[in-house]
């Protein structure tokens, strides 16, 4: 046998014996008189038969020794007899084994005894100590104590008595069917006597838990079954001390629902198992009746160690779960006022029944009991609520239980503590914003939970299932393998770690509706598969390792680096982003930096951003963004893709498209595809073998390798390496050397090589190509036997060459000796190797050139390739001959002086040649007399002729009258040439060139056209022509006043510069202007630059960037553009807003707005400026100047008035004026102003660390509500001497601790100084004088702010006597209360709980100062504070206030100022309350007088206002929205200001919020309902509602309904209607009126964006796809019929018709082929039943094309599949939709002849996105439609001309899903239905080369296209789109024979009104140019005939 067994029997065979020796003397009786004289005589009694009791109680009071009754198994059976059956002496009693019943005590003896007599059954004891042992207690009954009562009585005159326990132990005893009126088996109570059994009470005090009771099941189960009381205890009524306890594997049970146990003091459940079917209570009992009053709500259970209790319901004042103790309960029968102390185990039952977290109030229990300890709090089923603070271990235990933490926002709440842990085990938690959760969180693998603040967070979560989480900051770590779905606005700056992270795009939770926004630093998250974002992800630094998918979009918000794929929308904002390219697949908007380490990038960037290429990527998309490619590292894109600047360090590869974009860097380009560059690229270039540039050489800064193809666009101007091709774009002229080491494509073209001076070139090819002209200068001085000098190509290669090169001009420099026989090969003008190359000499390969000079006549023909023969003659003839014609040469050339005779014309250009090339070499002058005056004319260009008159330097044409006439349909080229000493240079009709340096000094006439095309160009007389344009690269000088343009209108590209005078012209282009000496300008120039060297005087508008290094005037309106000024720079008024740079001076006069940044030398400002930006100069102000001072970088000089609104002054105000302050200003400088300094209303001055606060100012003049603050990190001693305070005013003070402030001329503060914030961080001693001279005048500020150090110093005191401040380190408000100081400042630093009363003010406090830093005060039961008459008391910044004892928080008889506080609890006493900013009451103000000074007063639904002594409103907004529709008692009411009223409504049920007085004072102002807050809806059209509440005295109501007026907008609104609102003060009601309800302006815009998305984004998406699918058909048909028939039997046979030729040009539409089409529209709709709506829409089809079958009987056909992407966005009345969608479908086409037929169906679907007045809509919308064209070709003119009758006609289907929109709203709909019909004609051309422009319109009818759209089954406006026309022009292109292209534009009016632009591209497959036709049989044999092609036989 074990030690523990021997000792429990041990134990059993000593009770044994010492039970049979209290029973061995027991006398033996039978009946109820022996039984009655035994006890009596105080003999022990045996039982030896069941026994009836008679009617005589036994009274045993006199028997003072232990007695013992044994009931052997016995039972007695009772009757009725007036009082208690057995009543024990002052003895030890005790009964056992048997059966006590049917005893009543029907209180017959209390008129005798009293209520003593009424008390037990069965047994009373009241003296003794009683034991009842195995004893069952059946149905007995009495008014108290059905069965026993104990009874401990107290004698007041005996207070000896008090001590003395009184003990009923009942052992293994069961109690059933007893009753009474209280304790229907058990009554335990103690009662006082004061010196008469009359006066008697009963005790509830310490000494009554003397009374107590015993319940014990020790060898046997105890059950208490069917007792019942009446009033109280139907098991057991307890007044005293009740303990219960069973032993190890018995138990105490109260079985059924009356069993309960009223407990009013002390219940202990020591041990074992107890079992409570009922409840313990200690509801109210009133016994009045009885002399005895009302008690109740005292009492106290202690489950103690080792007893495991299971309890129905348990309504106590306390609870106590000791350690070892266990207790099982129902939170719903939960009702314990104190804390529940749990250090033990305490099991909750929730609520039954179905629970969902979207409506937790469903089946569901509230707990609302607070609960502290060490033990642990289990939730083991049901659903629940908590409503209180749980500070213990918390288990959720599996997934059938629920909790949700929430006290519906009426105070903050405690979640577990510090080291405690949490455990979601498998159940579903959920915790509110206003939790703390301050345990360690752990959740199980099935469990859900739901957090919606992560600041409630203050420990670790371990999460191993479902997490939640929603608005806040996490500051703890998330870990474990669950996962965290982020559903709302969370800030992380922990660490999550889980094996899934969501963002969720919508979560529902608690009737609230959120949007997840996860923002966190990248490295702070760890998913194992992932982030699935579906709304928003901001990485605001960090490394990102997870894959994030999903549909929302990812933010950059810091430097980020990414190692993972997004796959969603990247937007970086800020900061960098460093990634693979191959990790990004969204579209990425950057707004920042994006740096990409490899990859290949597949998703457009946009934004205005920069790209860094840090390794080597490959783009497939386009970047819009400035980008940057590191050395070493190289960027792969097709220019196209190419969308911002490029900084190339490394190597760019470029692909195909049109490079826009500058490239700049020491890197390298490579062209790899078909490129076409405007741009500048400023580096080396290669091109790639294949790849293909078309540049010009001018936009290449660098070397070019060409090893593919490049298409030269402008001049030859630098070598071209590489073995590629170049291929001329246009005529080049060479001045210099060049090399082109591959091969020279002529293409047509020519090259000049002439030139002047004389610069003999050579061209180095490697292969020359193509057909081309040349021109050169020749030296044919001779040189043994050859020229000495002349222009040349020297051919390098000649592997490939071929083509033709014509020589066509040659310029002969120097004279070659006459000789009638040729000089042989005399000019070698090619060299190398000429293999290949056709040689031809002015057009054919027998041809010459004659080239005439004043002495001679030289004839070139062509010698060996590449040489020229000469013959030399000489020449008597004049230059006249050869303009003439009568010298037929090419051209002239003058190599020295020639001198016309007088009246001697050269004459007018005639002659077959139509091209006249005269040369002026060697500096000669061409003169008209050599006279004095002039009498000659030059030369006349007739009509069709051209004229290149080209010299060299300092050649001239002088002393002509007019020294060349050309007229209108002539062309004058001039280069290199003087005009002087002519009465007129030029005289032009025509068009006239310059090219060169030119100078003419009488200038030009006419009506022609003139072009500077290049080099420099000089007017010193005046130009008079229709238009004047100068090139890129050339120049123009001129007076602006000498030159006169008919159309207004310089086309500048070039330089233009002005000399001086005034403009009147337009100049426009690319180009730069240029002013010199003084020029006015009154016309507008737009143009790159203008530089102003002189004086410019401007009235026009300006649109260039500027360079000033003169004078300019301007009102700054004109100037649109930055102006870089080193001069100085007048501005007269207007606007700046460009940036003015440079070290110039800047003088403003006028009104002048700044709106840029301005960086000069000086700015000087004479009138009133208004800066908006940084100004960073020396500023000299006379005028007024208004700016911020961080906008003034340089010091100012003031003699006028300087507004400085805010901002750090950081160089110093000198001067005489007036300095205003506003906003926050700051001085960092030294300033020597002398003037006055106002600091305004509102404004603060603060001293920086390097700065003064004006002390040399006549005055610093601190208004009212200004701030003076000396924060700044240091101590100082500072003097004021120039302080000013009014006596009505009142400053703030700011100081850092240390800080002191002192005045000279203390009577000029007359004013208040209030200390608002003081610095403790640098604080070392505990008190400081501030001041010595003023310190009376300063007070602390209602509203002080101490900011707190590492010191903890958070208490403040000032003593305004001596001027001195202390600090303290208090622990709490309640210690700060405590330091009854006589002006305190108590900051908190954190959530605070009370644990004591706050008390009283003391007597010393005049003022405290609690200031919350935004903190909960939680009373923690205790009591509040009491404010004492002349006491103040101010509340400030307290995010909540509450909990309080009596729910008091201020007991105020002085003054309490409230301002930026939630105050849950009561105000009482007989004080002032004053409103002071925005506050919140949810309780009742009692008795005080509250004044509303300001803020918004939010009156909760709990708020009363009725009981205050009075409400005065002196300004600020009283709100009465909190989301129930209530009446509002505002008491007292007085108005000393207007007052703001906000109000709820409820419209569905015609309710408002109402307010009511019990008096009222208007004093004329007036309470303004402005803002109406509809929680309901209603369909009503029109209906009244009256603000003002009934059960008022009706004199008052009148004056308060008089007194309201309605100041809200003109409409209200509600979720689907909006309403016209009105008040009446006659009838005291708000009129609301709706429209008639079928109308759009009856309804909330918000409603209406389905509706609308439907018609503009979903059908008219349908009605495009349809002209899409169609689009081949109707490209088709635009041929002739011969065309298709052509086409169709191509290299079949030939056609019978000798004009059905098949045109190789035409596309293949009968073969294999794809398509692409873009389209965009942009329109306005006018919606019929809507609003006029802008609707953008935009997309791409693309698609594939069967062959052309053969369908028999004539008929052919086709068909296609397509598929398109649509996006639209509308706009209107306030709301945006975005759509974007797609399209799959197939079209099927037949044609015969000239009737075409075709047939189309497709199914589509968007996604719809609109942004509402409530937040963001999301819905989808299904397409699907069928649709019928046809038409005819009517030909004309040979097919050159088509009309083209067609019909289409399409049945729509649009539906839009249901859904419930961001106001919460449920949206449903019918689908749209429509049927469109559209007659049209087209007109088609068909030209030569494969063009077919053609036009269109149409009429376009809707029918059955109405919408059909309920808003919570309210039937919204029809919305259909009216008829329209639409009618368009397009142009059809075919390439060859594969590719054919169209671009067209449409445009709208009617319905819809706008334009469309589409354009489209097709493509054949197959590799046989052959027909591809499918027949459905043979080819038919044609009849024999003669055919022809093209007429050949």
């Amino acid at each position: 046998m074990e030690k523990k067994e021997k000792k429990k029997l041990l134990l059993a065979i000593t009770l044994s014996m010492l039970s049979l020796s209290s029973y061995a003397n027991a006398q033996d009786v039978s009946n109820w008189a022996d039984l009655s004289s035994t006890l009596k005589s105080g003999t022990n009694a045996t039982l030896t038969q069941d026994i009836q009791a008679s009617s005589q109680y036994i009274d045993m009071d006199d028997v003072n020794s232990e007695v013992s009754l044994d009931l052997n198994n016995y039972s007695i059976t009772g009757a009725g007899l007036g009082t208690a059956a057995i009543t024990p002496g002052f003895g030890k009693f005790s009964i056992v084994d048997g059966t006590i019943q049917n005893f009543v005590n029907d209180g017959s003896y209390a008129s005798q005894w009293g209520i003593a007599a009424m008390l037990g059954g069965a047994l009373q004891n009241n003296g003794s100590n009683s034991y009842v042992t195995n004893v069952a207690f059946n149905n007995n009954s009495a008014p108290f104590g059905g069965a026993i009562a104990n009874l401990k009585a107290i004698d007041n005159t005996n207070p000896i008595s008090e001590g003395n326990k009184i003990t009923v132990t009942s052992t293994d005893s069961n109690y059933t069917g007893n009753s009474a009126q209280l304790g229907g088996a058990i009554l335990n109570l103690a009662t006082r006597t004061y010196g008469s059994e009359d006066e008697f009470a009963i005790e509830q005090g310490e000494f009554a838990k003397n009374a107590i009771v015993n319940i014990k099941a020790e060898s046997k189960d105890v059950t208490f079954s069917g007792n019942s009381a009446t009033t109280a205890g139907g098991a057991i009524f307890n007044m005293g001390t009740v303990n219960i306890e069973a032993a190890e594997g018995k138990k105490v049970e109260f079985a059924t629902a009356s069993d309960d146990i009223y407990n009013n003091n002390e219940l202990n459940l020591v041990s074992g198992d107890i079992i409570i079917n009922s409840a313990i209570t200690d509801k109210n009992v009133d016994l009045s009746a009885y002399g005895l009053g009302t008690f109740g709500g005292q009492g106290v259970t202690n489950i103690k160690n080792g007893a495991n209790v299971v309890a129905n319901a348990i309504d106590q004042k306390a609870l106590n779960i000791e350690n070892g103790g266990t207790l099982t309960t129902n939170i719903s029968g939960l009702d314990v006022t104190d804390t529940i102390s749990n250090n033990g185990v305490l099991n909750l039952n929730g609520g039954k029944g179905e629970w969902n977290i979207l409506d937790p109030l469903t089946n569901t229990a509230n707990l609302n009991e607070n609960i502290s300890g060490n033990g642990s709090t289990n939730f083991v089923s049901g659903n629940t609520q908590v409503t209180s603070n749980i500070e213990t271990e918390i288990n959720i235990n599996d997934g059938e239980t629920n909790v949700l933490v929430s006290n519906n926002n009426q105070g903050k709440l405690t979640l577990g503590q510090s080291g405690k842990d949490i455990n979601n085990n498998n159940g579903v938690l959920g915790i509110d914003k206003n939790v703390n959760i301050s345990g360690n969180l752990t959740t199980g693998s099935d469990s859900e939970t739901y957090i919606l603040s992560a600041n409630s967070i203050s420990s670790s979560i371990t999460n191993n299932g479902q997490l939640g989480l929603f608005d806040g900051t996490l500051s703890k770590n998330v870990t474990g393998n669950g996962t965290v779905v982020i559903g709302g606005n969370l800030n992380n700056n922990a660490e999550i770690n889980a094996d899934y992270v969501q963002i969720a795009e919508g979560f529902e939770i608690l009737g609230q509706n959120y949007t997840g926004h996860l923002t966190t630093n990248a490295s702070n998250v760890t998913s194992g598969n992932g982030i699935i974002n579906n709304s928003l992800l901001t990485f605001t630094g960090g490394t990102n390792a997870n894959k994030v998918t999903g549909d929302g979009s990812t933010i950059i918000a810091g430097d980020v680096t990414n190692n993972a794929q997004i796959a969603q929308a990247v937007d970086i904002q800020s900061g960098k982003l460093t990634s693979s390219a191959d990790n990004l697949g969204g579209a990425i908007s950057n707004a920042a930096k994006l740096e990409l380490n490899g990859g290949t990038l597949t998703q457009n960037i946009t934004g205005a951003g920069t790209t860094t290429i840090a390794g080597d990527v490959i783009s497939n998309s386009a970047i819009a963004n400035a980008i940057t490619i590191n050395a070493e590292k190289s960027l792969s894109i097709n220019a196209d893709n190419i969308q911002g600047s490029v900084a190339n360090s490394g190597t760019l590869n470029i692909g195909d498209g049109a490079l826009t974009q500058n490239v700049t860097g020491e890197g390298v380009a490579n062209i790899n595809g078909s490129v076409v560059n405007t741009a500048s690229i400023g580096q080396n270039v290669t091109i790639a073998n294949g790849g293909n540039l078309t540049s010009n050489l001018e936009n290449i800064a660098g070397n070019v390798t060409n090893n593919g193809t490049f298409n030269l666009g402008d001049n030859l101007s630098k070598d071209i390496s590489g073995n590629g091709t170049t291929i001329l774009g246009n005529n080049i002229a060479l001045a210099e050397d060049r090399n082109v080491s591959g091969t020279l494509n002529m293409n047509d073209k020519t090259i000049n090589m002439g030139n002047d001076p004389a610069q003999y070139t050579e061209l180095n090819v490697g292969n020359l190509t193509g057909n081309g002209n040349l021109q050169i200068d020749v030296d044919l001085t001779n040189n043994e036997g050859k020229a000495t000098s002349n222009d040349k190509i020297n051919i390098t290669d000649a592997s490939s060459n071929s083509g033709t090169l014509n020589l066509d001009v040659i310029n002969v420099e120097n004279e070659l000796a006459t000789s009638d026989s040729p000089y042989k090969d005399y000019v070698d003008y090619v060299t190398g190797t000429t293999d290949g190359i056709t040689f031809n000499i002015n057009g054919s390969a027998d041809g010459q050139i004659v080239a005439v000079t004043t002495d001679h006549k030289y004839t070139f023909t062509k010698g060996s390739d590449g040489s020229l023969n000469v013959v030399a003659q000489d020449y008597t003839g004049g230059l006249s001959d050869y303009i003439s014609g009568d010298v037929q040469a090419n051209n002239f050339s003058i190599n020295k002086d020639i001198v016309l005779n007088d009246n001697q014309d050269i004459g007018i250009t005639a002659g077959k040649d139509t091209t006249k090339n005269v040369f002026v070499n060697n500096g000669s002058s061409l003169k008209g007399y050599d006279g004095e005056t002039a009498h000659n004319n030059g030369i006349t260009v007739a009509d069709g002729y051209t004229l290149n008159l080209t010299g060299s330097e300092n050649a001239s044409m002088e002393n002509f009258v007019t020294a060349i006439q050309n007229n209108k349909n002539g062309i004058l080229n001039v280069t290199n040439m003087n005009f002087q000493n002519n009465t007129t240079d030029i005289a032009n009709d025509g068009t006239l060139n310059f090219a060169g340096t030119n100078t003419f000094e009488k200038g030009i006439s006419g009506e022609g056209v003139m072009n500077v095309v290049s080099g420099t160009t000089t007017n010193n007389g005046t130009i008079s022509q229709n238009d004047v344009s100068i090139n890129s690269g050339a120049a123009l000088n001129t007076n602006a006043s000498n030159l006169t343009v008919a159309s207004k209108n310089v086309a500048n590209n070039g330089t233009l510069n002005f000399t001086g005078g005034t403009n009147v012209n337009n100049i426009t282009g690319t180009g730069s202007t240029t002013i010199a000496n003084e020029v006015e300008n009154s016309a507008n120039i737009t143009q790159s630059t203008l530089i102003n060297n002189g004086i410019l005087t401007n009235t026009g508008i300006i649109t260039a960037a500027i360079t000033n290094s003169g004078t300019m005037t301007s009102s700054a309106d004109n100037i649109v553009g930055t102006v870089d000024n080193a001069g100085t720079y007048n501005v007269q008024g207007g606007t700046i807003a460009n940036a003015v740079s440079g070290e110039g001076t800047l003088n403003l006069s006028g009104d002048v707005t700044n709106n840029a940044e301005i960086t000069q030398t000086t700015v000087t400002n004479e009138g009133s400026l208004t800066n908006n930006n940084a100004i960073t100069a020396a500023v000299t102000n006379s005028g007024t100047m208004t700016s911020s001072a961080d906008n003034i970088v340089g010091t100012v000089d003031n003699a006028g008035t300087y507004n400085v609104q805010g901002g750090t002054i950081a160089n110093a105000i000198s001067g005489e004026g007036t300095l205003n302050l506003s906003g926050d200003v700051v001085s960092n400088a030294d300033n020597t102003l002398t003037g006055n300094v106002n600091i305004l209303e509102g404004a603060k001055l603060s001293l920086g660390a390097n700065g003064d606060l004006f002390a040399e100012a006549a005055s610093v003049n601190a208004h009212n509500g200004s701030t003076i603050s000396l924060l700044n990190g240091n101590s100082a001693k500072t003097s004021m001497d120039n302080l000013v305070i009014a006596a009505d005013s009142s400053v703030n003070l700011e100081l850092d601790w240390g800080d002191t402030l002192n005045t000279t001329n203390a009577d000029k503060v007359e004013g208040n100084i209030e200390l608002s914030k003081i610095d403790l961080t640098s604080q070392e001693e505990d008190n400081y004088q501030i001041s010595t001279t003023i310190g009376d005048k300063i007070s602390l500020s209602d509203d002080v702010e101490l900011i707190v150090g590492e010191n903890g110093n958070n208490y403040l005191d000032y003593n305004s006597a001596d001027g001195k401040l202390t600090a303290a380190n208090v622990a709490s408000v309640a210690d700060a209360i405590a330091k009854d100081s006589a002006n305190g400042v108590y900051q908190m630093t954190g959530d605070e709980t009370l644990t004591g009363d706050l008390g009283t003010l003391g007597e010393n406090a005049n003022t405290l100062t609690i200031n919350g830093g935004g903190n909960v005060l939680n009373g923690g039961n205790n009591k509040g504070v009491t404010v004492g008459e002349g006491q103040k008391l101010n509340l400030a910044n307290m995010k909540e206030v509450g909990g309080f004892a009596d729910e008091t928080a201020v007991q105020n008889e002085g003054t309490v100022n409230l301002s930026q506080i939630t105050l849950n609890d009561k105000i009482t006493g007989s004080g002032t309350s004053n409103i002071t900013g925005d506050t919140t009451i949810n309780n009742a103000v009692e008795g005080n007088t509250l004044n509303l000074n300001s803020g918004i007063f939010t009156l909760g639904q709990m708020g009363d206002l009725s009981q205050a002594a009075a409400l005065n409103a002196n300004g600020g907004t009283l709100s009465l929205q909190n989301g129930a529709i209530q009446n509002t008692n505002l008491g007292n009411l007085t108005l000393n200001q207007d007052m703001n009223l906000m109000l709820d409504g409820n419209f569905a049920e015609k309710t408002l919020d109402t307010i009511s007085a019990n008096q009222f004072t208007s004093n004329g102002n007036h309470i303004n309902i402005s803002n109406i807050n509809i929680l309901q809806p209603t369909t009503e059209k029109t209906f009244s509602i009256s603000p003002i509440g009934e059960g008022m005295n009706e004199e008052v109501r009148a004056q308060l309904a008089g007194a309201v007026q309605y100041t809200g907008g003109e409409m209200v609104y509600s979720p689907i209607y909006k309403y016209s609102a009105t008040y009446d003060p006659n009838t005291a009601m708000m009129n609301f009126v709706r429209g008639g309800g079928g109308s759009y302006g009856d309804y909330n815009p918000s409603v209406m964006a389905s509706p609308i998305a439907a018609q503009l984004g979903g059908y008219l998406t349908q009605l495009n796809s349809y002209d899409e699918a169609f689009r081949n058909m109707d490209m088709y048909m635009l041929m002739t019929k011969k065309q298709r028939e052509a086409m169709k039997l191509r290299n079949k046979y030939a056609a019978a018709d000798n004009n059905l030729v098949f045109d190789p040009t035409g596309s293949h539409y009968d073969d294999k082929a794809v398509w692409f089409r873009p389209y965009a529209t942009f329109e306005n709709v006018p919606l019929k039943g809507g609003p006029k709506v802008s609707n953008v829409a935009y997309g791409s089809f693309f698609g594939a094309d069967s062959e052309l079958y053969d369908l028999g009987h004539g008929w052919d056909g086709m068909f296609s599949v397509y598929a398109g992407y649509n996006g639209s966005h509308q706009a209107y009345d306030g709301i945006g939709i975005y759509q974007n969608g797609g399209t799959l479908g197939a079209v099927g086409m037949a044609y015969k002849g000239n009737f075409f037929t075709g047939l189309t169906i497709n199914a589509g679907a968007n996604t719809g996105e609109a942004n509402t007045f409530y937040g963001t809509d999301n819905f989808t919308m299904l397409m699907a439609g069928i649709a019928s064209k046809t038409g005819y070709n009517i030909e004309l003119a040979d097919g050159k001309f088509i009309i083209q009758p067609n019909f289409l006609m399409s049945y729509s289907f649009v539906n839009t899903f249901d859904y419930t929109n961001a106001a919460g709203v449920h949206m449903n709909s019918d689908p749209l239905n429509a049927i469109q019909i559209e007659p049209g004609l087209k007109f088609i051309g068909n030209l030569k080369n494969g063009w077919q422009p053609y036009l269109g319109v149409s009429m376009v009818w809707n029918i059955m296209d109405k919408t059909q759209f309920q808003a919570n089954n309210v039937s919204l406006p029809e919305l259909s789109i009216k008829p329209f026309v639409k009618y368009g022009v397009g142009v059809r292109k075919t390439w060859g024979e594969r590719c054919v292209g169209f671009l067209q534009a449409y445009f709208t009016n009617g319905g819809r009104n706008g334009v469309g632009l589409q354009a489209g591209f097709r493509f054949t497959l197959g590799k046989d140019p052959g027909s591809s036709i499918k027949t459905s049989g043979k080819v038919p044999e044609l009849p024999k005939t003669h055919v022809t092609l093209n007429s050949i036989k």
